[in-house]
């Protein structure tokens, strides 16, 4: 009698085993880095932009500050080429007293406030609404055509270069440290051969540089201009500091 007890509870105990096993198998896989929208993204600029159209006025007397689904004014209409139904990028440019400009810089930071429409239009004017917010437009901000942004496929690995490195130089709008996710610029562009899609190890140098390297995360290349390239943050065992050195995997 004993023998068969002990039989049972173990033909019993079986299914909770599988169960068990089964529960693992299908365990979430974590979850990806996620962070800011790429049409949201920050970028510099070597001349000055373009500011003639701008958001001049709310529907609202004595309002300056908009938000999504918000109709707003704006200097320009059917004379300039401007259509119902065209979108465009919402910006502004940052006074950014942090971030240490060079000559191979852009030397201006450019902030997107979000993306409008166009829904009514006269000569002179026309009247938009905000489809897509990043922040708060604000009164002043000037347009852009919108171009739908497209995120990069992922590059081959490679091993990090830390002999010719790149710097984190900015984030978006005076931020001066980024985490998992965040969008920021690097001081290296095109012209030292960075590409979409490249993968690059974020670290700090010890000791003056004599000691090991610290590994502060990893990012991959968004986006690309002559001097400079956008980087998306992924994972990371510390906050990222506007000066952190990049590798770039070659």
């Amino acid at each position: 009698m004993r023998h068969f007890t002990v039989a049972v509870l173990a033909s019993l105990a079986l299914p909770a085993f599988g169960s068990a096993q089964t529960l693992v198998a299908t365990r979430p896989a974590p979850m990806p880095v996620v962070g800011p929208r790429l049409t949201c993204a920050p970028s510099t600029l070597m001349l000055p932009p373009e500011t003639t159209v701008r958001v001049v006025a709310g529907q609202e007397p004595g309002r300056w500050l908009f938000g999504e689904r918000e109709g707003v004014i704006v200097n320009a209409g059917t004379s300039h080429g401007v259509r119902v139904g065209q979108q465009f990028y919402v910006r502004h440019i940052v006074s950014d007293r942090y971030t240490p400009w060079t000559s191979l810089m852009g030397q201006y930071s450019i902030h997107t406030s979000g993306v409008l429409t166009i829904v009514e239009t006269r000569d002179d004017m026309a009247i938009a609404t905000i489809t897509e917010m990043c922040d708060g437009v604000l009164e002043g901000d000037y347009l852009e055509p919108f171009t739908p942004p497209a995120a990069p496929a992922a590059s081959e690995e490679g091993k990090p270069d830390f002999s010719a490195p790149a710097r984190i130089v900015m984030g978006d709008e005076r931020q001066q440290t980024g985490a998992s996710g965040s969008l920021m610029i690097v001081n290296q562009g095109n012209d030292q051969g960075l590409q979409p899609g490249q993968a690059l190890t974020i670290y700090r140098q010890t000791l003056s540089g004599s000691g090991p390297i610290l590994r502060i995360g990893d990012a991959r290349v968004v986006a690309v201009q002559q001097f400079t390239a956008l980087v998306r943050i992924g994972n990371t065992r510390d906050a990222i500091y506007v000066g952190d050195l990049v590798a770039i995997h070659r």
